[in-house]
């Protein structure tokens, strides 16, 4: 039982679950201080507040360098070790997290946890677009963003029953790493590694050029269109709580009207192909204008209801942009710059949630004054998301590129390269198919080559033996169009052709150990490359043998 690809080959169930792990724990960083956040002043008294606020942002600050890291090394190093390593690198961290009793000591390995999640990041997104292609690949990648949401909202909910027995307890979700170091050896069969660079090859490693390996502009396009709408969502989950709280609105219903989003992108990612296919090439258009809508709702209303469509209808519609962004953006570069085009892409996620505040607070702080507003920074968004809409109208109508990007000769996208099953896979279904076609085909054209050659050359150096040739030549040319001839002039020529110089080619039979004369027994020193005596007795023919 396996999974579709869309390369002519399935995958197994048990390499696509460790694939999906590798997604949750680059998703799960921090994921575990968040239910102890409100109890860090209690349970370390001596630490600032500064302290307490960097335990939690800490692992998306690791993320954001060693995104770039991992991007890098994957272009150089084997996949499969990189990932083992910072796999191991996560799980000794989240160890010792079970056991730590002081601040710094969280903050260390929190940065470790950061780290291997900032390494695995870019490697998760290119094995998924390795293997899958086409419409199956948006589709997985639909599955994963819809898993994601599922996981997290449920080790939401589970770390917080753990912190109420224990508060090291939570620090059990970073053991996940352990099952993909488990299921490892079934994915590597999978996974295509860059190429080895052979000692001395200076040549090789200078032509590459990650601007004619990766198409530049599309990487721009889809990385800051994924920054957008990725700053448009934080502002549901970083100030939902203010403006909820100020309507006097229970810690209860907040936590529910949250929790919304985990669903509204659950679901847009398990029917992500039917959305693709309902607002095809305006799809863009529609994520935008959908979403401001969501935000509209969300100030003309201030029943719980209303609220909760709003932020549905905005995170539905993240939820499409967030795994189609992933689609495309995997195709825009060969295998060999994959990794670090995918690095600089998923960057966005971690640097729009950190600079999230910061640009809305600047905008009505600063701009509007509007700090006693928590409903502003909703204004702010669908302001914004309707500009957006506008640009990309305007940018469909008047802006046309002269140039298509195209890769180098030989090279394909990443998501167009075959997958290492299905190089073998063709392999093993060609073998039985090649040995007769090579047989088949090494005799037709070894004719065609032999006379041409043997032509100017051997002419002016043995002119015995270019009497034999012109019986040949024309025989050659007949084998290369068979069509147009019948077999009736391949078996009156060369008999009328050898007749007229019989005492040549008994001299030409010594020299190049080659038939003279049409016999109808193919002689030991016969080549392929000599057929037209063999063309005069076509119920013999001897050239499998040979």
């Amino acid at each position: 039982m396996g999974v579709k690809t869309g390369k002519g080959w399935t995958l197994p169930i048990i390499v696509l679950i460790d694939i999906y792990v590798v997604w949750i724990m680059t998703s799960i960083a921090g994921l575990a201080v968040s239910p102890i956040e409100s109890k860090l002043a209690t349970i370390f008294p001596n630490s600032s507040q500064l302290e307490i606020q960097m335990i939690t942002t800490i692992p998306s600050l690791a993320c954001i360098p060693f995104i770039f890291v991992g991007g890098a090394m994957g272009m150089r190093f084997n996949n499969i070790k990189l990932l083992n390593i910072a796999c191991i690198i996560y799980v000794v961290a989240g160890a010792l997290c079970l056991v730590a009793d002081a601040m710094w000591q969280l903050l260390v390995l929190s940065f470790f946890c950061g780290l291997g999640a900032g390494i695995v990041s870019p490697l998760s997104v290119v094995f998924l677009s390795n293997i899958f292609t086409g419409k199956y690949k948006t589709k997985q990648f639909g599955y994963v963003s819809a898993i994601l949401n599922v996981v997290i909202f449920l080790a939401v909910i589970g770390t917080g029953y753990m912190a109420d027995v224990n508060w090291h307890l939570p620090f059990v979700i970073y053991l996940i790493p352990v099952v993909i170091l488990i299921l490892t050896p079934w994915l590597k069969k999978y996974v295509i590694e860059p190429p080895k660079h052979i000692k001395g090859e200076k040549e090789a490693k200078s032509k590459f050029k990650f601007s004619q390996e990766c198409d530049i502009s599309a990487l721009a396009k889809y990385s800051l269109f994924y920054l957008f709408v990725t700053i448009t969502l934080m502002t549901i989950t970083l100030y939902i709580p203010f403006s909820l709280a100020g309507q006097g609105r229970s810690e209860g219903l907040i936590g529910d009207l949250t929790s919304i989003v985990y669903f509204g992108m659950i679901i847009s990612g398990l029917i992500l192909n039917q959305c693709i296919k309902i607002l095809k090439a305006w799809i863009y258009d529609a994520i935008l204008l959908f979403m401001a809508g969501g935000f509209v709702l969300m100030l003309v209303s201030t029943s719980p209801v209303i609220i909760g469509i709003g932020i549905f209808i905005v995170s539905f519609f993240f939820g499409i942009a967030q795994p189609l962004c992933y689609a495309r953006c995997s195709g825009v570069a060969t295998q060999k710059a994959s990794t670090m085009s995918m690095a600089f892409f998923i960057s966005m996620n971690y640097i729009g949630s950190l600079i999230c505040p910061f640009v809305i607070d600047f905008i009505r702080n600063t701009i509007f004054h509007m700090e006693h507003n928590y409903n502003f920074p909703y204004v702010i968004a669908a302001v914004v998301s309707i500009l957006g809409m506008i640009f990309l109208i305007l940018k469909r109508i008047f802006y046309h590129p002269k140039h298509q990007f195209q890769f180098p000769a030989g090279e394909v996208s990443a998501d167009q390269a075959p997958g290492p099953s299905a190089d073998s896979a063709s392999k093993n279904t060609s073998k039985p198919s090649a040995s007769p076609s090579a047989a088949q085909t090494k005799p037709a054209s070894a004719p065609s080559q032999a006379p041409a050659s043997a032509q100017p050359k051997a002419a002016p150096a043995e002119p015995k033996t270019v009497t034999s040739t012109p019986s040949a030549a024309p025989e050659s040319l007949k084998t290369v169009a068979p069509a147009q001839e019948s077999s009736k002039p391949i078996q009156e020529k060369p008999a009328s052709a050898p007749t007229t110089p019989p005492a040549s080619t008994s001299s030409a039979e010594q020299k190049p150990e080659t038939p003279s004369a049409p016999t109808e027994t193919t002689p030991p020193g016969h080549s392929p490359g000599e057929p037209p005596f063999e063309a005069n007795v076509p119920p013999k023919p001897k050239e499998p043998d040979v």
